[in-house]
This record gives structure tokens, sequence and C-alpha cells, in this order.
């Protein structure tokens, strides 16, 4: 069945059609520091059925497992019946997805070492869509096989080029805003605090 967000100014995607069987969203760079909360956080106010699954793919172990335990505290503070799977196997995640949600992009200053060009915006920008470009070349054979009816997200700023290296339509969605570099290890804690029930979801869930 085809799932289909729709963009809402707050929260990127809010509500989700009317589904009747349980259904399996694959979040690819589920880690990623700027998309992860608010993904997150959509999902489970989203009208899925009871006992869908959540995949959540990252390479990074330390990025997928904060992704995780936020992922499983959002479920538990919602009383839901969703069930959340981790993984850095993409091909695993996958297999069988009906909606994909692709976050990639993320971290990549920290993750590759640019902080000798961190004042050259444009330069990191450029090795930003580098990145993106090699990693969708990765994906680029399993999303090519994936069933027709599969929905695809775009979240990989900016998306009007990193849409250019998918191999099938998607939708492209320019949000969550971007996350300056300055906040991402306070982004970090706060996903952490969340995660171990230390600060309320109440800002996140509205």
């Amino acid at each position: 069945m085809v799932i289909a967000f729709v963009a809402a100014p707050h929260c990127g995607f809010s509500t989700l059609k009317a589904m009747t069987a349980p259904s399996r969203i694959v979040v690819l760079g589920a880690g990623s520091l700027r998309c992860a909360p608010e993904v997150l956080a959509s999902l489970v106010q989203a009208d899925l059925p009871q006992e869908s699954a959540v995949w959540l793919q990252d390479e990074h172990a330390e990025a997928l497992d904060l992704a995780e335990r936020l992922a499983h505290r959002l479920v538990t503070e919602s009383n839901l019946l969703l069930r959340v799977v981790a993984t850095p196997d993409p091909a695993e995640a996958l297999e069988g997805a009906e909606t994909i949600i692709l976050c990639v992009g993320g971290g990549l200053r920290e993750r590759e070492g640019w902080f000798a060009i961190e004042g050259d915006e444009e330069a990191v920008e450029l090795l930003r869509l580098e990145r993106i470009r090699r990693v969708m070349a990765t994906l680029q054979s399993r999303l090519e096989s994936l069933a027709e009816g599969v929905t695809v997200i775009n979240l990989a700023r900016p998306t009007a080029q990193s849409g250019r290296f998918l191999p099938r339509p998607a939708i492209h969605l320019d949000w969550p805003e971007p996350l300056p570099g300055e906040q991402r290890v306070p982004r970090a804690h706060q996903m952490l605090r969340w995660a171990r029930g230390e600060d309320p979801m109440f800002d996140l869930l509205e």
C-alpha cells in the first residue's frame, strides 16, 4: 500500500493516509542529528496501524544507537505498539519496505574531518553533495529494485540537488531546518536526555 505524507509547516509530515494493515517504514541515515528527533516524533504521531515497524538504518553505530533509544522512548511515551528495529545494513532495512525516508548527509563535518575548511561554506556544501552522491550511488541498485508502489521521501538537503542522484521519483522536503555546527553537540546531548527520560518531550511532540 502506498503511504503518502502530507507536509506541514511545523513537522515536515503530519498525517498519513488511512491504512488498514501494519506497514514497514524505513529511515536511512536515521542517526542524522538534524533529522532524527523531528522525523521520529512525526512518525509516532502519524496514524500508523498498530504493530507497524519502523526500521532505522545508519552506518555509524553510535548515531544509530542514539536514534534507536530515542525512538523507543517516543513509542513508550505515546503508548503505541510500533515495532522499532535498528540495523547498519541498508539491504536488511529495505527488505519489504513500503515507505523510505532518506536522511543521509548529516554529521559529515565531524565524521570526515572537515574542520580544515569549516569557514568555507561553499566548499563544505560541495563536499556534502559529493558525500550524498556517493551514498546514493551505493543505494542505487537497491532503490531501483524496490516495488513500484514504494514511497520515497527525500530529506537530504538541499533536496533540489540530492534528488538528482535518486534513481526513482520521490517526495522532496527541505525539512527539518539545517543544524548549525555549534548546535550539533547540544542536540546530541538533548537527544540523550530525551532517550533517558530525563527531559519531557512536550516540545518535540507538540
